[in-house]
């Protein structure tokens, strides 16, 4: 999903329980230029594909604790506003910045 950034962001709001939803069935995350509405709980997690949220505002708390990473994280430009955790988590993939 690659959203246009200058859509009102109520046109680019999904929310965080479908990302966790992706990441539960195993299916790539991958969500660009979208707002996510609501804490994403993703401690403890074994996210098995890609995950891409690039360009992306999440308005409320991000926790991966202890989440494994096996794939790609692309979190470039993106905005946590209210903060994220990655205490004791693990990527067993490449971390890049930038695309």
């Amino acid at each position: 999903m690659n959203l246009n950034p200058s859509s009102p962001e109520s046109d680019r709001t999904v929310e965080a329980e479908w990302i966790k939803a992706a990441v539960t069935r195993h299916v790539r995350v991958f969500v660009r230029n979208v707002v996510i509405n609501g804490r994403l709980e993703l401690g403890d997690a074994d996210v098995e594909q890609e995950f891409d949220v690039a360009g992306s505002t999440f308005k409320d708390y991000v926790d991966f604790s202890h989440a494994t990473f096996k794939r790609d994280f692309f979190a470039s430009d993106a905005v946590f506003v209210s903060g994220i955790s990655f205490q004791s988590a693990v990527f067993e993939c490449s971390l890049p910045s930038q695309r």
